[in-house]
């Protein structure tokens, strides 16, 4: 069986629990202040640039912590105020000031700046900085204005949306137009299909029609050249039906002898208008005449 923890060691466990809870809600803490701090300095450089360099202190200073503090401003006149902290400062001349902590306008690091660009706390506001003590009492260094802090990032982030959406805008306005020469390029070349499909079907109507001004032109050639022969065959039948006709060939006074004359003339008379007859046929089959 597992041996059972005594009330003490549950407690030690508990107690070491809690410490490194603490531990590291600090080191959360102190990770959240650095990240305001580096926004700070980003901010100061992005709306009016970084402050010149410092004038060193008259007194030699010594930081008390490297744990940045918080506190508010209880007053600024021109070039110093000071600051009531938000945990009481453990020092024999922290008494000085009814523990107000002085702060110099060399000190301040980040916040709302006047007139002439000098960089002031706003009375009232919350600000962060580390402790120091020197000959004259203790004090606060590299202050930021945690308020100038916050409206500034929100006019920063107004200006970024605005930049944002400008730059949106801009995009937007690139795709349209990208898009208004893409239906233009179709458009052109649809007309110029449609331009070339049209001159392609007078092209092809043209063509029609020359074959059938050809074919016309041939059937009037064909027609001519078969006129004469046409027109002699008709002759030559007509004159074979006038050499049938009994009454065409009746000889006058009723001679018979004569008779019999007209009618081997007609009989030889027929035969050659037969024979060109035919040869009139044979002459509108030839090759040539087709």
């Amino acid at each position: 069986m597992p041996k059972k923890k005594m009330a003490w060691e549950k407690r030690e466990e508990e107690k070491n629990q809690k410490q490194k809870e603490e531990e590291e809600r600090r080191q959360k803490e102190y990770m959240e202040q650095m990240a305001l701090r580096h926004q700070a300095l980003l901010l100061m450089r992005t709306s009016g640039g970084l402050l010149g360099k410092r004038k060193a202190p008259h007194l030699p200073r010594t930081r008390l912590s490297n744990a940045l503090q918080t506190g508010t401003v209880m007053s600024f006149r021109g070039k110093f105020g000071f600051i009531k902290p938000e945990v009481p400062v453990e020092h024999a001349l922290a008494g000085k000031h009814d523990g107000n902590l002085y702060v110099s306008f060399t000190d301040v690091i980040a916040g709302y700046r006047d007139e002439i660009g000098h960089v002031y706390l706003s009375v009232g506001s919350r600000c962060q900085f580390f402790v120091y003590s020197d000959d004259d009492g203790i004090g606060a260094e590299e202050c930021i204005d945690l308020d100038w802090l916050r409206d500034t990032s929100a006019e920063i982030e107004r200006q970024r949306k605005e930049e944002e959406e400008e730059q949106q805008r801009q995009q937007e306005q690139a795709r349209q137009m990208q898009q208004a020469q893409l239906a233009a390029q179709i458009q052109a070349q649809q007309q110029a299909r449609a331009s070339q499909l049209q001159e392609l079907q007078a092209q092809m109507q043209a063509a029609a029609a020359m074959r059938a001004q050809q074919q016309q032109a041939a059937a009037m050639m064909q027609s001519v050249a078969q006129q004469p022969h046409l027109a002699m065959e008709q002759h030559l039948q007509q004159q074979s039906q006038l050499l049938m006709d009994p009454q065409v060939m009746e000889p006058q006074g009723g001679d018979p002898h004569a008779v019999e004359v007209q009618s081997a003339e007609q009989q030889n008379m027929q035969a050659q208008l037969m024979q060109m007859i035919q040869q009139a046929q044979m002459m509108q089959q030839a090759p040539g005449l087709e």
